[in-house]
């Protein structure tokens, strides 16, 4: 019976390390983790232009007009204190930050003094 026990500890073992492997090489898989999740912000502008489009996926800056420029999100003024929130729903290595501004002349400075965190850190100004 004890044979028994250490061939049940070794199948154990051997079992953690497979899961222990696998989750190595998910954690090190470099994809976008922000698609599709959920998005706050605080100072929304009255005519829409929602955060929840901005972790939408969808890219097209070949124009300047607001209509076709997306992904984007606008709030109501330049006032200090605006934040937008991506709520990745769990601990992801963060390989990399992108932030486009928008290509038209308006609002291009909303981003003066922008401050980028991860979770509670400061990652970059």
């Amino acid at each position: 019976k004890i044979e028994d026990l250490h061939e049940g500890v070794a199948e154990s073992i051997a079992q953690v390390k497979l899961i222990q492997s696998r989750q190595r090489v998910w954690m090190s898989e470099i994809r976008l983790i922000s698609h599709f999740k959920l998005t706050e912000g605080n100072n929304r502008h009255p005519s829409g232009f929602d955060s929840d489009i901005i972790v939408d996926g969808q890219f097209l800056f070949a124009t300047t007009t607001h209509d076709n420029m997306r992904p984007y999100s606008l709030t109501a003024d330049a006032s200090a204190g605006n934040k937008l929130v991506v709520k990745l729903g769990g601990q992801f290595r963060i390989h990399k930050i992108k932030l486009w501004n928008t290509r038209d002349s308006c609002c291009m400075a909303r981003l003066v003094g922008l401050h980028v965190y991860a979770g509670t850190r400061l990652v970059g100004t």
